[in-house]
């Protein structure tokens, strides 16, 4: 009787996933959506997603109908937006939360709630929730409180908001998504169905039976070993996901031994080398690749890996010489020394680093082998990345320089006064046509409801694969910046750039009227020259300012205005615009070179289709900004 009478509550849930809801018992309120939003201060809002007219909606998604059809909240979900105990991010393209469920143990009185997230590149475990039936008298009350006990807040027709505290899914913890203490609050947008008790996994093509390699590459570079070395020899097979995952390697034509990769990756480790050896690896479908490994009992230089490090400000690291565990038993003394010690300082002893400013410098090891006295040096530049700082104009001038990846231009031409021409009171309120690659960001500074606008508008939007842009931010010993950015994209409907698709923007002796020797190191009010067509510049106002509000972060945001840009079009002349542009930029690099303005063939911006150098050519060096003293 017992167990007839748990079947049936089985049957009445299942029943209340698959279908309508089979009782009118109870009742849900569907969650409001009461997250806050960051400002910046200064009016500009990142704001909380808008799920139900999201750009990237697809159609033939199943809307969230909580709780009648409690299967509908299973899907792919992208991830607009997050935060970490309040401070709010956007999220990086790529990031998403799937949600399945799984009857596996239903026969023994569970049910299964299947959750993964990838955030920024880092993906958690899966992660199993286990839902106790029991004895269910009101199921949608049963429903309600179990996905809101998750985590899960419903916040439109295709928007979820999600909670993840750290005590409670340790997952993302161990993915390094947040940290022990912290809270993470999604605001998402459905993107997929997900069928239940299909796993996270369905809505991805199945791959082939068989898919054969390509190619063998050996990832390990060849060079000179020390005798009784440990080696490792890394490879991949291309593809990675190929299914032939087997192959073989043979020593100086020796007995040939069988290994499996893993991702189409492996290693062939060896021991305590003695001699110079000839490693052979092939596939099961003949592809074959020679690896030499040279011995030599005496040291004769030392080397780094890399030739300069990236470090952020107040991190800590340690790097150490080529092959350093097997051969710091051969050395007597071992010794660290900073060029420049208010960058970067170092332990003498242990080479552990720490940043301490703004700037490059250069880390060097001294290390005197066993019997002999003079001493084998290697060196490595560190840079340091500092956020930028805005409490002061003082800290702004030290932390502010260097070099910056752009990844949001937007600009607001905003509606023309003025002109003459009968047909002004048609043409004037169309001049308002935004461009943009990211319309949310575009929302927030801009103030408005949508970057979109009319057809036209939409016709040379761009997305974020077609910008590509790089500022340099020089700053000099009186604390006066100079700006340089160049940025480049293609619009849709356009086949390819036109001059106005390059710009230039530049700020020079950023100084106060009070102030004409920079003395105070005040950065605001500042002059700069905006490129426009023909290699022309016209004179615009900038700001240096924080971006979302947040003080000592990498990523900042630049606003410019022309005043009074005289336009004409469609038989109405000399109307007059304001237009307003931001760049949001993050700082990449502390060194701040001069920018070669000539070339557009070079990463990041070989990356945007049908840009062509011969285009507009600004010169290999930035002109003259004497104009502005």
């Amino acid at each position: 009787m017992k167990k007839l009478k748990f079947i049936l509550q089985v049957v009445l849930v299942l029943c209340f996933f698959m279908v309508t809801a089979c009782s009118e018992v109870g009742t849900f309120t569907e969650p409001q959506n009461n997250s806050e939003q960051n400002s910046n201060g200064g009016g500009n809002i990142l704001p909380e997603v808008s799920p139900d007219v999201s750009p990237d909606t697809p159609k033939d998604v199943t809307p969230i109908d909580f709780p009648s059809k409690p299967f509908s909240i299973l899907g792919v979900y992208k991830v607009e937006n997050y935060s970490i105990n309040g401070k709010t991010q956007t999220a990086e393209q790529g990031s998403e939360f799937r949600v399945n469920i799984s009857l596996e143990k239903v026969a023994e009185g569970e049910i299964l709630v299947l959750l993964r997230l990838s955030l920024n590149g880092k993906t958690t475990k899966d992660m199993v929730k286990v839902i106790k039936l029991g004895a269910i008298s009101d199921l949608n009350k049963f429903i309600s409180d179990t996905f809101t006990n998750l985590g899960a807040e419903v916040t439109g027709k295709y928007g979820l908001k999600f909670t993840l505290k750290s005590e409670e899914y340790s997952e993302a913890v161990e993915a390094g998504i947040i940290k022990n203490g912290e809270t993470l609050v999604l605001n998402m947008v459905k993107i997929k169905d997900l069928k239940e008790d299909t796993g996270l996994d369905s809505d991805k093509p199945v791959k082939p039976e068989s898919i054969p390699v390509t190619d063998l590459i050996i990832k390990t570079p060849e060079r000179v070993y020390f005798k009784g070395s440990d080696i490792d020899v890394d490879f991949e097979l291309q593809p990675l996901f190929t299914t032939d995952s087997q192959v073989t390697y043979s020593i100086d034509g020796g007995k040939s031994l069988t290994i499996s990769t893993v991702d189409g990756k492996g290693a062939i480790s060896i021991k305590d080398v003695q001699k110079n050896i000839v490693i052979t690896i092939t596939t099961a479908k003949g592809h074959e690749k020679t690896y030499t490994i040279q011995v030599s009992d005496k040291i004769t230089e030392i080397n780094f890996d890399q030739k300069r490090y990236t470090l952020d400000k107040d991190a800590k690291a340690v790097y150490t010489v080529n092959n350093f565990d097997t051969i710091k038993n051969m050395f007597e003394k071992i010794s660290y020394a900073s060029q420049n010690s208010s960058i970067a300082q170092v332990d003498s002893n242990t080479g552990e680093v720490t940043g301490i400013k703004n700037g490059v410098t250069t880390i060097t090891v001294s290390m005197t082998p066993i019997g002999q006295k003079i001493p084998l040096t290697a060196s490595y530049e560190i840079d340091v990345l500092s956020g930028v700082d805005f409490s002061t104009p003082e800290t702004l001038s030290e932390t502010m320089a260097g070099t910056y990846e752009i990844t949001f231009f937007g600009t607001s031409p905003g509606t023309a006064t003025g002109g003459s021409g009968w047909l002004c009171i048609a043409v004037r309120p169309n001049t308002n046509v935004p461009v943009t690659n990211n319309c949310e960001i575009f929302e927030a500074l801009f103030g408005k409801k949508t970057c979109v606008g009319t057809t036209f508008a939409d016709k040379i939007m761009v997305e974020d694969k077609d910008l590509a842009g790089r500022m340099v931010i020089q700053v000099d010993e009186t604390g006066s910046a100079r700006i340089a950015t160049k940025l480049l994209m293609t619009a849709k409907g356009l086949r390819t750039n036109s001059a106005n698709d390059q710009y230039q923007y530049t700020i020079y002796k950023p100084t106060s009227a009070g102030q004409p020797d920079n003395s105070g190191y005040t950065v605001k009010d500042v002059k700069g020259r905006n490129l426009v067509e023909n290699n022309e510049y016209i004179n615009s106002d900038f700001k240096i300012e924080k971006y979302d509000n947040q003080n000592n972060s990498k990523t900042i945001q630049l606003f410019s205005q022309l005043k009074d840009k005289k336009v004409s079009a469609g038989g109405c002349n000399n109307m007059s615009l304001n237009p307003r542009t931001y760049i949001v930029a993050t700082k990449i690099s502390s060194e701040s070179s001069v920018m070669d303005y000539s070339s557009v063939t070079n990463e990041p911006f070989n990356k945007v289709l049908g840009v062509s150098p011969e285009v507009a050519d600004l010169g290999s060096t930035p002109p003259s900004f004497d104009l502005f003293n």
